[in-house]
């Protein structure tokens, strides 16, 4: 059993960890889109392998951040990881927790517990292993606090948001069955074979990955999760458009609105020539939801980048600059140097 003093660890969320997820808000106040997850307790409920680890006082939990234990694949070298999500405060003490950030140097039990936490031991991990988590790029107080604990950056990506006005079903788009996903799958993790931080946990996701056929194959593919945010504040001009006027004009606020519904896009697949498709798929996605935007994490140096930007991705996009996040690795025995290349985002990792 783990020897911590301050840290608890639990396989399945307590109560006071489910009331500071479920009404945490994320982002960095005037630089990055502050949001909270409407649908929280519907992802935390179900991850594999979580270790949800807790600070307690006075019976109340004031701190809480869960560690994915998956295998993930580095450019096709599969190997045991821990994707560390839902880094939080409770809200009366954002403070005390950005002092605590601001002081990357200073060392305590809490601080002791944490390098313990990141070694695997606590968790019983296999040597080699990795953690990984993404931070707001450009951030200095998160990069310094991630780097006091051994992080490295191995990458970033950008979230890009694909709107219709109108989506409308396509007869050419359909919902790939359970009995054909495994057959899939491979053929899926081979298109992936180049990049990093591959996993398929989250893919096939309550059956929502859709395909377009020619001739009986598979051509072209997306998993589209349906997901609902509560957006508190947008920064720039840009935003303050977005948060102000969008909601109050009918046809605008179909594409945002500070209770924003849209589907989240992972697990692209298509065979070359087939790239158009996915402008298909994604248009289809949208009416099968009833929403009309969709948003894909995506790593500006993997070859799907220009292939999405050349599908037209609407209005929301010539509006907002996309924000770059960061991919920050803590490696316990595991060569940095295997994960050089296009990092893979999980739309449900980040949703």
């Amino acid at each position: 059993m783990p020897d911590l003093k301050l840290l608890n660890i639990d396989r399945v969320p307590a109560q006071g960890v489910k009331e500071l997820l479920d009404n945490n808000v994320i982002g960095t106040p005037g630089k990055s889109m502050m949001y909270q997850h409407l649908q929280a307790a519907e992802k935390y409920t179900i991850i594999t392998q979580p270790f949800f680890v807790s600070l307690v006082r006075r019976s109340k939990v004031i701190a809480t951040c869960c560690f994915c234990k998956r295998e993930a694949s580095n450019r096709g070298v599969v190997g045991e990881s821990y994707y560390v999500r839902y880094f939080t405060f409770h809200p009366s003490l954002r403070k005390l927790g950005d002092k605590y950030i601001e002081r990357p140097q200073e060392d305590g039990v809490l601080r002791r517990e944490i390098r313990s936490l990141l070694s695997g031991a606590d968790f019983e991990a296999k040597a080699p292993n990795f953690f990984y988590a993404y931070i707001d790029g450009g951030n200095v107080r998160s990069e310094a606090f991630v780097k006091s604990f051994g992080f490295e950056k191995v990458g970033s990506f950008v979230s890009l948001v694909f709107s219709r006005f109108n989506p409308r079903l396509s007869k050419t788009v359909e919902k790939l069955s359970p009995d054909e996903w495994g057959d899939f799958k491979p053929r899926l993790m081979r298109f992936y074979s180049d990049h990093v931080l591959v996993t398929d946990e989250n893919l096939f996701y309550k059956g929502n990955y859709f395909v377009v056929r020619e001739q009986g194959e598979i051509v072209a593919g997306i998993q589209a999760n349906p997901e609902n945010w509560k957006v508190h504040d947008m920064p720039g001009k840009a935003g303050k458009v977005m948060m102000n006027v969008f909601p109050k004009v009918r046809l605008l606020s179909k594409i945002f609105h500070p209770n924003y519904r849209f589907v989240t896009i992972e697990g692209v697949y298509y065979r070359p020539g087939h790239e158009k498709k996915l402008a298909t798929l994604l248009t289809h996605a949208l009416a099968a939801n009833g929403v009309y935007s969709a948003v894909i994490c995506i790593d500006p140096t993997s070859r799907l980048y220009p292939v999405m930007q050349s599908l037209g991705l609407g209005l929301v996009s010539k509006l907002r600059k996309p924000k770059r996040v960061d991919v920050v690795v803590k490696s316990n025995g595991v060569d940095l140097a295997t994960m050089k290349g296009p990092v893979y985002v999980s739309a449900f990792d980040v949703s």
